[in-house]
């Protein structure tokens, strides 16, 4: 399918994507965990028309100098994006939560949660195998990922899809007169038994209004592109150039495919490169993904570029520095890319399936005995 508008989603973060990024004026510690500074970044992309902002990606582990050290503060995903949920009303709302602590009843009933509880905004970025740093915080899972964690993985999806499915969209009856709470023929036990788990169902509150969340996930190992393909909607690549992002475009097949963006924006070139001289000479920048510094119709053009030749469906954005680069990437940039043709003036519909063009996914259990 030939796509028109490219997708646009933002990871939120306190200060931005650079290391040194608390290090610049104007950020304080108060800010790092204050909920009126993500409302404030999640207002950003929501008056810009942002398909969605993201909690926990990427995941930055550790507070404590070694290999997984992190100079930013992340706050749990979940309860970040239930706090943005109310004040931001047509965005999307994705969340990163791993599969080696929950079990997927718990993880299917917090995302119906959020996306009854949003009108049908919420996404789930999944984390299908956890690493040695994980585990050492949470190890009486860890023997469940030494073996075939995408194996494991790959169940675990399923299963979450089908306690969504075991509600029909017409369940819920609420028929006072006849002392009717739900249409007991269209509440169906999952009856799940498998190598990892077993549920029986159904789950306990109402298929969400998407019928599927959608899925996201980051992980392109060999096993990880395996279960992107089988079941993921939307890719996070950090490719750095479009001939390598456009080969994976094309491998993963299905899902829609964005490219981590770093960028630091200055009204002149020169500007830019100032600024991105500062921010490294404090910190090493992470590696990874594509990188720009320059002005805004550089970057709506290398966007565009990499959109129209095929390496990509959009763009994670990862803004240097906030909130200065994302109110630049707003005022400057989503402009030039509305001027090209390639990015929405408003929203299209009410659910993040709608923005992103997914299709809302049939209910596989209905009719089931």
């Amino acid at each position: 399918m030939t796509r028109k508008h490219m997708v646009l989603g933002l990871s939120l973060d306190a200060a931005g994507h650079h290391p040194a990024a608390w290090r610049m004026p104007g950020f304080d510690a108060a800010a790092a965990t204050d909920a009126a500074t993500f409302i404030a970044q999640g207002r950003l992309a929501e008056d810009a028309k942002l398909d969605f902002v993201m909690a926990g990606y990427p995941v930055r582990s550790s507070a404590l100098p070694g290999p997984a050290f992190s100079q930013s503060i992340q706050l749990e995903p979940l309860s970040l994006i239930a706090a943005l949920m109310i004040p931001l009303r047509r965005i999307g709302l994705a969340a990163q939560l791993p599969m080696a602590y929950w079990e997927p009843f718990n993880t299917s009933r917090a995302f119906a949660a959020l996306d009854n509880l949003s009108g049908g905004r919420s996404a789930w970025l999944a984390v299908p195998a956890s690493g040695p740093d994980d585990e050492a915080n949470y190890p009486r899972f860890a023997h469940q990922h030494i073996t075939a964690p995408y194996e494991r993985a790959m169940e675990y999806a399923e299963l979450v899809r089908e306690l969504w499915d075991s509600w029909e969209d017409d369940a819920l009856r609420l028929d006072k007169e006849n002392a009717i709470f739900t249409d007991h023929e269209k509440v169906h036990r999952v009856g799940h038994s498998g190598k990892y788990f077993f549920s029986d169902g159904p789950l306990n509150a109402p298929r969400p209004p998407q019928g599927h969340p959608p899925v996201l996930t980051a992980d392109l190992s060999a096993g990880g592109l395996s279960f992107a393909a089988a079941q993921a909607d939307l890719v996070l690549a950090r490719e750095s150039t479009a001939e390598t992002a456009k080969l994976l475009n094309a491998k993963l097949g299905g899902p829609l495919l964005l490219a981590d963006l770093h960028f630091v924006l200055g009204a002149t070139d020169a500007e830019a490169r100032e600024r991105i001289a500062e921010l490294n000479g404090l910190a090493a920048p992470e590696a990874g993904g594509l990188f720009f510094a320059g002005t805004a119709q550089g970057l709506a053009d290398l966007m565009a570029a990499w959109f129209s030749g095929g390496a990509c469906t959009g763009f994670n954005l990862l803004p240097a520095v906030m909130p200065r680069d994302l109110a630049a990437f707003a005022a400057d940039v989503v402009p030039l890319l509305r001027a090209k043709g390639m990015f929405r003036t408003e929203y299209e519909g009410q659910t993040l399936r709608d923005h992103l063009g997914l299709a809302r996914p049939a209910n596989r259990m209905k009719g089931a005995a």
